[in-house]
């Protein structure tokens, strides 16, 4: 049925009429019923328009596939088969919760931060040191505009503005941290799974997928490979193009792990606090579920250069910075 049945709501008279005259109390000949609910005019008085085989009020199958119809438009309804005969319904959502395409990644270890002779890293990216994550699942792409809308409509949130590069599935920027994370508390809601950002970790080693170079497709990148600012050399690579602008998700191929756009596209938030480098290794391995302070920001974004989209890089903002640049994706436990 289109709609959840909640109460059954039928005029007790109307269910007597019904159930006493059955297919005798008018004709379809004698009783014209012109707006189709039930009842018609034979001429002289009102009448009810002959059922053939007599109907049992009581049944319930006589509600299956008649429309839910919300006339106010509160969220609630009235189904009506045949004159007399009513039932309260909930109007259901034909819209089913868009659920980001989630890939699993299975438990493992790796050197996280970047080494010396990696060209143009930070000190920020070191000292490496090697780190285990347990199985997780991250989304394929960075959460859409299509995904996050449907959230902000639900909630009465704000609509985060596009720039101009089209929302659908492109992914969504200029969110800030606690809207980032109030998504995926909804998401988690509306599912009854868990669903967070990733910590610094879990987000290198899914990008990174098992690879120790700059990048996962080697040491360099092109942007054939990945959106980003490609009008600038890094490390002998082949110039390319600066399109300006987000791409919709999974415009380029994926890393052995299934997942797209890890470098470029959009800078996406993670729940870890930052650093500023890793001798205090702890931080990039959890979650900060304050409200304040910065958090670690990292795949670089379509406005970056090379250098600022590989797996070791990491940028850290105010929880409340807002920007074009700025998405994410997010993690089930």
């Amino acid at each position: 049925m289109p709609a959840k049945k909640f109460q059954k709501m039928i005029n007790p008279v109307a269910a007597l009429l019904l159930a006493a005259v059955g297919s005798s109390h008018a004709t379809a000949a004698s009783c014209v019923d012109s707006d189709g609910d039930g009842w018609g005019w034979d001429g002289n008085a009102s009448c009810l328009v002959e059922r053939v085989p007599p109907i049992d009020p009581t049944d319930e199958s006589i509600f299956d596939d008649i429309p839910c119809i919300d006339s106010d438009g509160d969220g609630w309804g009235w189904q009506q088969p045949y004159a007399g005969v009513g039932l309260s319904c909930k109007v259901s959502n034909s819209e089913p919760t868009p659920i980001p395409e989630m890939v699993t990644v299975r438990a493992g270890c790796f050197d996280m931060g970047s080494p010396e002779s990696e060209p143009l890293r930070t000190e920020q990216e070191g000292p490496q040191f090697n780190v285990c994550v347990n199985e997780f699942a991250i989304s394929s792409h960075e959460v859409t505009f299509a995904q996050y809308d449907a959230y902000a409509i639900a909630t009465n949130n704000r609509l985060p503005d596009d720039d101009g590069y089209g929302r659908g599935n492109r992914p969504v920027i200029n969110v800030v941290w606690s809207e980032a994370v109030s998504y995926a508390r909804w998401l988690s809601s509306q599912t009854g799974q868990t669903y967070r950002l990733p910590t610094e970790a879990e987000w290198e080693y899914a990008a990174r997928a098992g690879t120790t170079t700059p990048f996962h497709t080697g040491d360099f990148i092109t942007s054939d490979q990945a959106n980003f600012q490609a009008l600038q050399s890094y490390n002998g690579s082949p110039v390319g193009v600066f399109r300006n602008e987000t791409l919709p998700v999974g415009s380029f191929p994926p890393n052995a792990f299934g997942l797209h756009d890890m470098h470029g596209n959009a800078m996406e938030w993670t729940c870890s606090a930052f650093v500023g480098d890793y001798r205090s290794p702890a931080a990039p391995q959890q979650c900060d579920s304050t409200s304040t302070g910065r958090r670690s920001l990292r795949g670089g974004s379509w406005s970056g250069v090379a250098r600022n989209i590989r797996s070791a890089w990491r940028n850290s903002l105010s929880v409340n910075f807002r920007n074009r640049s700025i998405g994410f994706r997010v993690v089930k436990q």
